[in-house]
């Protein structure tokens, strides 16, 4: 189970630079609500098909008895802030991060628990929280994921619904290519 422990402090691309990247494209653009939520659900969607999280965040994944590899969803990893494990789900004994070495040779983090001196029969779940992402601000975020994000943004601020036509010629709009295309390079790749 995955649950999310603290926010990232920050969108990728602030208000700021995204009414500066609309202000060449169309006019008007003073509404920050919905400015705001354009540029969370690009961001949602820009983290979704990388399979990372951009701005640094802290996460908790739980998992079912003493497992002793724990994969870190997300890339980006940064730290391990804190693990535990319990008997009943409900009452949690704190495990010393000195015990936790994480392998990062791989395309995501590894937490690997060493439960020696632990009965491991009473180990019902074991948890780990850790901090992912490029970093706290948005200039730690690759430029090309920042434009990807206000390309789409912008995209759904021009075309407010799910399917729109062209007034000139009738055509459906889709997605801009350039959004994937600025993604794939920093997108994970799971083969297996």
């Amino acid at each position: 189970m995955l649950t999310r422990l603290v926010p990232p402090s920050s969108l990728p691309v602030d208000l700021a630079e995204f009414r500066s990247h609309l202000w060449t494209v169309f006019e008007g653009h003073d509404d920050d609500a919905l400015l705001t939520t354009l540029l969370e659900a690009a961001t949602g969607r820009a983290e979704t098909i990388l399979a990372r999280r951009l701005i640094t965040q802290t996460w908790r994944i739980t998992a079912s008895g003493a497992a002793t590899g724990i994969v870190l969803p997300f890339g980006s990893f940064q730290e391990i802030s804190g693990a535990a494990w319990s008997a009943d789900g409900t009452t949690w004994t704190d495990i010393d991060l000195s015990r936790i070495t994480v392998d990062t040779t791989t395309v995501l983090a590894v937490a690997n628990i060493d439960w020696s001196g632990i009965d491991t029969a009473k180990v019902a779940a074991a948890r780990v929280d850790w901090s992912c992402g490029y970093g706290d601000s948005p200039a730690d975020v690759p430029a090309d994921i920042r434009m990807a994000i206000k390309q789409l943004a912008a995209h759904w601020y021009r075309l407010r619904a799910a399917t729109t036509l062209d007034d000139d010629e009738g055509v459906a709009k889709v997605v801009p290519f350039a959004f994937s295309a600025l993604l794939h390079s920093h997108r994970l790749n799971f083969i297996g």
